[in-house]
């Protein structure tokens, strides 16, 4: 089964109408989420608390903050960035942790499905659009096809699958 048609099935999994819709503003990258503290660690930034903090107060005012949705969940992010450095993969962590913080899910380990659409550029308003679907009690509990990945573990990243020197 080819990436497209693996894709389809699993978007087919869940309701075509989107459970929660919801627009949060840019949110910081994970380079500036956390600091370091004195005697190691790391602890949420400022940025990162006004973050978090933002998008609870908006979930409350929107009545959303209970959900607290539960099971399989599906983002679909529509990416609005500042520039074109914006880095997909390092704003989903604020971006799903914000909607647990904000009561919208139980915990971010729900969402089974993701998916990022780096839409244009807006200097003016950057912005992520959300919507979260649930998966259909009536899609199939079967798990899905899976696609081999061929090579070893231990081959991974190494060019022409060379063995390590035991050394």
């Amino acid at each position: 089964m080819d990436f497209e048609s693996l894709r389809d099935k699993t978007r087919g999994m869940y309701e075509t109408e989107a459970v929660v819709v919801l627009t949060i503003p840019q949110p910081p990258s994970v380079n500036a989420l956390y600091v370091g503290k004195r005697g190691g660690g790391k602890r949420l930034s400022n940025a990162g608390r006004k973050f978090y903090t933002h998008i609870s107060k908006g979930c409350k005012q929107l009545g959303i903050s209970e959900l607290k949705l539960v099971g399989n969940l599906r983002i679909e992010i529509l990416a609005y960035p500042s520039s074109y450095m914006f880095d997909t993969a390092n704003f989903l962590k604020a971006t799903l942790d914000a909607l647990e913080k904000g009561g919208v899910v139980a915990n971010d380990r729900s969402f089974r499905s993701v998916d990022i659409t780096h839409v244009d550029i807006d200097k003016e308003r950057p912005r992520l659009e959300l919507r979260i679907f649930e998966k259909t009690a009536v899609a199939s509990s079967s798990p899905l096809s899976t696609v081999p990945i061929t090579g070893n573990r231990g081959d991974a990243g190494r060019a022409g699958g060379r063995k390590r020197s035991p050394v």
